[in-house]
C-alpha cells in the first residue's frame, strides 16, 4: 500500500524535493498544531496547488490563511464531532470530488495518523479506486509541551512517552517501578477531573507535576503548571478549555509561565518591514483583506497590448513588491525578458528593491517608503523632464499616481487586480492592535469587523493620512511608524511598507 509522499511521483523546485499532485487524487496533509510556521514545506505546497481543500477545525485555522480564497474550501469541523455520519459524510465529500478530477487536500489538525482518521480515509478512498496519499504532520501531543518550555523525554526524568485522548485512559499509570515515562492526554479538559482521580487512585503521588498547555503555538496560548491534587482548581480559575494538553510528569516543571507576547493583527498581504522592528517581541496574526492577483481576459490583453509603449518609456517605477511580479509575468507573456527593460528603474522600499533582484535586475533608484508627499517629491526629482511609467493595480487612481502625474509625464500601467477577500476569525480579547498600511486597509478593516473593540485596540498606521483615518472609524490609540523614518534617497536598511497601489 502506498500513502507517504516520498514514494510517489516527484517533481523539482526551489526548495527541495516536492510532491506532484495529479487530478483525481487525495492528499492527506498534517496542518501541525496551529502555528502555520510548523506547516511542512510539502503540506504548503500541496495546499497552494491544491483545487479543494477539505478541512478540519482545530489547528488549521491560521494555514487556511495562507491559501488563495480562489481554492476551493469545504470546512468538515462543524460537523458533529466523531459521530459515524459525520464522518461518512467526510468520506462522500472526499470521493465525490476526486471523481470530479480535482486535486483534493484533505488538510488535518496535527498529525493525520495520530488521534486523527487519517487511515480510516485512505482505505475508503483506496477501497473506491481513488489514489490517497499521507503527508505527516507535526503533532500538537509533542509540539504544545515544547511551545510552553517542556520536553516530553529527559535522560533522568522522563525515559519514554505514553499518549491517550480525553476518552481512553486504560493503563495510564502502568508499572510505577519502570524507568519514570510522561503522560500526555489530548482534548482532557471535559474528563480532567475523572483522569486526575483515576491517576491518584492507582497510585500517583498527589504532588507530580503536571502542566496544561492550551491552543498550543497559536496566538491564543496560555499554559499553567500545577500538581495532581491542584491542577483542576486551577484550570477553573484560569478558564482553561479545549483544544488543550495535559500533561503529567517530572518534566512540568521545566514549564515556562511567561506573560503572553502581544498580538497585532495585519490586514495586509505581508508584514510592513518597519512593524515588525518598532513591535518587538510582538506576535503578528495575519488576516489579509486583500490578495493581489494576475489579470485576467481583457484587462490582460488590454495592458498587453500598451507594453511596447511602457518599455519605451525612460524611468519605470515600482511601489510594491506585487508591482514586480505581475509586471514581469505580463512581459513574460509577451515573449519578452529582462533584457526587453529599457527604462531605467525606480522603486519604493527595500521589499521591491529585492523583488527587482530576484529577477536579475538592480534598481537605479530606491526611496524608503514613507508619506505620499515625500515620495513625490523624491521621484519627481529624479526624473525631471524624462517620461515615466508606474506599474499599477488595475483601477488604480489615487495615492503616488495621481500625485506624480500633475509633475511629471507620467503613464499608470495596470499589471495586477485587487480582490477582496474574506477574513479569518479573530478572538479580539487577546489582540492588543492593528498594523494598517493604508487608509483603504482601514475601511477595509471597518467593513470587515464592523463589531471590533477598536476603543480598546492601538492602529499601527503607515502614514498620516492612515493615522488620521484610523481616527474617524474610532481609534482611540495610534501611532504612526513613519515618524522615524529617514528623510534621505538611495538604499535604506529599513522601510515601511505603504499599501499605495491598492
Amino acid at each position: 500500500m502506498k500513502h507517504l509522499w516520498h514514494t510517489n511521483p516527484i517533481q523539482n523546485s526551489e526548495v527541495g524535493i516536492l510532491p506532484r499532485m495529479e487530478p483525481g487524487e487525495v492528499w492527506l496533509v498534517g496542518a501541525g498544531p496551529g502555528d502555520p510556521g510548523l506547516l511542512t514545506t510539502a503540506g504548503f505546497h500541496l495546499l497552494t496547488n491544491a483545487d479543494v481543500v477539505v478541512h478540519d477545525r482545530l489547528g488549521c485555522e491560521e494555514i487556511l490563511e495562507l491559501i488563495s480564497p480562489q481554492i476551493k474550501r469545504v470546512d468538515v469541523g462543524k460537523l458533529p464531532g466523531g459521530s459515524r455520519d459525520a464522518q461518512e459524510e467526510i468520506h462522500r465529500l472526499l470521493l465525490h470530488e476526486a471523481r470530479n478530477g480535482r486535486k483534493v487536500v484533505r488538510l488535518k489538525g496535527g498529525d493525520p495518523f495520530v488521534f486523527g482518521r487519517g487511515m480510516e480515509e485512505i482505505q475508503f478512498l483506496q477501497t473506491h479506486g481513488i489514489t490517497a496519499h499521507v503527508v505527516p504532520g507535526v503533532t500538537s501531543a509533542f509540539a504544545g509541551p515544547a511551545s510552553a518550555g517542556i520536553p516530553v523525554t529527559h535522560r533522568t526524568l522522563a525515559q519514554g512517552v505514553q499518549m491517550w485522548t480525553g476518552h481512553t485512559r486504560e493503563g495510564a499509570v502502568g508499572d510505577l517501578q519502570s524507568p519514570p515515562k510522561t503522560r500526555i492526554f489530548l482534548m482532557a479538559m471535559g474528563s480532567l477531573g475523572r483522569i486526575v482521580e483515576e491517576l491518584l487512585e492507582e497510585g500517583l503521588s498527589p504532588t507530580t507535576p503536571c502542566a496544561i498547555v492550551s491552543h498550543a503555538t497559536t496566538y491564543r496560548q496560555r499554559s499553567i503548571v500545577s500538581t495532581l491534587n491542584g491542577v483542576v482548581e486551577s484550570v477553573r480559575e484560569n478558564g482553561i478549555t479545549n483544544p488543550a494538553i495535559f500533561l503529567v510528569g517530572d518534566v512540568a516543571s521545566f514549564a515556562q509561565e511567561k506573560e503572553p507576547a502581544p498580538v497585532y493583527v495585519v490586514t495586509g498581504t505581508r508584514l510592513p518591514p518597519l512593524a515588525g522592528i518598532a513591535l518587538p517581541g510582538a506576535k503578528f496574526l495575519s488576516r489579509p483583506l486583500v490578495e493581489m492577483a494576475a489579470l485576467s481576459g481583457e484587462c490582460r490583453d488590454a495592458s498587453m497590448a500598451r507594453l511596447a509603449d511602457i518599455l519605451s518609456r525612460d524611468w519605470l517605477i515600482f511601489n510594491n513588491p506585487w508591482a514586480v511580479r505581475h509586471f514581469m509575468g505580463l512581459l513574460l507573456m509577451s515573449g519578452r525578458d529582462s533584457r526587453a527593460i529599457r527604462p531605467r528603474l525606480a522603486v519604493v522600499g527595500e521589499e521591491t528593491a529585492f523583488a527587482l533582484q530576484k529577477f536579475s535586475l538592480m534598481a537605479d533608484q530606491v526611496i524608503v517608503e514613507g508619506n505620499r508627499e515625500e515620495i513625490c517629491r523624491k521621484l519627481a526629482g529624479m526624473i525631471a523632464s524624462g517620461s515615466a511609467a508606474m506599474a499599477t493595480a488595475l483601477g488604480y487612481n489615487g495615492g503616488v499616481g495621481s500625485s506624480l502625474g500633475g509633475h511629471i509625464d507620467l503613464e499608470l500601467f495596470p499589471v495586477y487586480q485587487v480582490v477582496e477577500r474574506k477574513p479569518g476569525n479573530v478572538d479580539w480579547s487577546y489582540c492588543r492592535g492593528i498594523v494598517f498600511s493604508s487608509p483603504r486597509a482601514v475601511d477595509r478593516f471597518a467593513r470587515a469587523w464592523p463589531s471590533a473593540p477598536v476603543g480598546n485596540l492601538e492602529a499601527v498606521c503607515i502614514g498620516d493620512s492612515t493615522v488620521r483615518a484610523a481616527g474617524e472609524h474610532g481609534f482611540m490609540i495610534t501611532r504612526n511608524l513613519t515618524e522615524s523614518l529617514p528623510q534621505e534617497t538611495g538604499r535604506m536598511e529599513v522601510s515601511a511598507t505603504q499599501d499605495i497601489a491598492s
